[in-house]
């Protein structure tokens, strides 16, 4: 019965602890990159939370001047009947009354 076997020497040793090393180094430096990420990523929820809500303060001033101008174009266009009445009636006033 053949048994193999593998053995190590320091060389082996030394090269598995460098890419050890590495691994970890790389892991390490990884992480700091999700870190980095995440804080981006909550500065930039943060600013578009900060914008959508002027964006709606924006929004609903617009809306109360629209509100606002809708109710002076009614004023203006009853105003503007009234005016077109009482300049029919003083023309039929002028032609059918004199």
């Amino acid at each position: 019965m053949r048994t193999d076997t593998i053995s190590r020497d320091d060389t082996q040793d030394f090269e598995i602890a460098a890419l050890k090393t590495e691994v970890n180094y790389r892991v390490n430096i990884t992480n700091q990159n999700i870190d980095s990420l995440d804080e981006k990523f909550k500065i930039s929820n943060e600013l578009f939370i900060k914008n959508q809500n002027n964006m709606s303060r924006l929004i609903t001033d617009a809306n109360s001047k629209i509100n606002d101008l809708n109710r002076r174009l009614d004023r203006q266009s009853y105003a503007l009947c009234l005016l077109f009445g009482i300049v029919i009636g003083l023309l039929a006033k002028v032609y059918f009354f004199n």
